[in-house]
C-alpha cells in the first residue's frame, strides 16, 4: 500500500478520534506534501512523484512542527508549496534543501537555498496538534495534544513514513521532547551537541531547531543549523 493510501486511512482515524472530543471541524491534515500540477488557481496541488523521491530519499526529512494556523478543514499535502513566498515557509525549504545536499566538508549558503520549494526533494510536514490555531499556542498545550493524540502521531512518523530526519520546530525544547516521550519512547537519543541527538541504532537523527518563526534572522536559523549539522556528520560518518 503507498504512503497517500495509508495516510488517507490515518486521516479517517483522526477524523474520528477528533469527532470524540467535538473537535472534528478544527482538523487540518498534514504529511508528505504533493508536488504534481497545481490546481484551483495555483492554491492546490495533485500528486506527482513525491513518493517515489521519498522513498529514494537517503535523508528523509521530516518537519515537526507545533500547529496549523487558522486552517479548519483542510490538508497540508495538497497545497501549492511550489509557489509559497512568505518567510516562515522559505526558511523551511531552505533547511530541506539544505539538510538534503550538505556533506561534512560543505553545505550550501543561505542565498543558494533560500528560494521557492524544490520540488526534487520531497516535503513532509507534521503538527502535533492538528486542530487548527490561531498565531499562538502555549507549550502546554502541544503537549497536552501529543499525550492525547500520540498513538496516531507515532502511527503516522513511525509506521508510515519512517523518516531519518526530524527537525523538531520550537517550543523551547517541547518539540522535541514530545518526539522523544511520544515517538521514539522505546529508543535512546545521544545528545551529540545543543541541536543534534542520535540514535545510531536506527539512524534517526532529531534536530532541535527553532520554530521557522523565531525571531532571529534567518541566516542564523539557517546557518547555526548546518553548523551543527555537519559537526553531528563528521563525529558519524556512516550516518545519511
Amino acid at each position: 500500500m503507498s504512503i497517500h493510501a495509508k495516510e488517507d486511512i490515518l486521516y479517517k482515524e483522526f477524523i474520528e478520534h477528533f469527532k470524540s472530543y467535538g473537535e472534528e471541524d478544527s482538523l487540518c491534515f498534514d504529511g508528505l506534501c504533493y508536488n504534481g500540477e497545481l490546481y484551483n488557481e495555483d492554491r492546490n496541488c495533485k500528486k506527482g512523484n513525491e513518493e517515489e523521491l521519498w522513498e529514494g530519499s537517503k535523508r528523509r526529512i521530516l518537519f515537526l512542527m507545533k500547529d496549523p494556523n487558522n486552517n479548519p478543514g483542510q490538508d497540508y499535502r495538497e497545497w501549492g508549496w511550489s509557489l509559497f513566498t512568505h518567510s516562515t515557509f522559505k526558511i523551511m525549504f531552505a533547511w530541506l534543501k539544505g539538510l538534503s545536499i550538505i556533506t561534512r566538508t560543505d553545505y550550501l549558503v543561505l542565498e543558494q537555498a533560500y528560494q521557492k520549494y524544490d520540488t526534487a526533494y520531497p516535503l513532509a510536514i507534521l503538527n502535533i496538534k492538528k486542530a487548527s490555531g490561531l498565531s499562538n499556542v502555549t507549550n502546554t498545550k502541544i503537549w497536552e495534544y501529543a499525550e492525547r493524540d500520540h498513538v496516531l502521531l507515532k502511527k503516522q512518523i513511525r509506521d508510515i513514513l519512517q523518516p531519518n530526519i526530524i527537525v523538531c520546530g520550537g517550543g523551547s525544547g517541547t518539540v522535541i521532547e514530545v518526539a522523544k516521550t511520544f515517538v521514539y519512547n522505546d529508543l535512546d537519543f545521544i545528545q551529540v551537541n545543543s541541536w543534534c541527538y542520535y540514535n545510531s541504532e536506527n539512524n534517526i537523527l532529531l534536530i532541535d531547531s527553532w520554530h521557522p518563526t523565531a525571531r532571529l534572522s534567518h541566516s542564523q536559523k539557517y546557518d547555526n543549523m548546518m553548523k551543527h549539522v555537519q559537526e553531528f556528520m563528521n563525529l558519524y560518518p556512516n550516518a545519511f
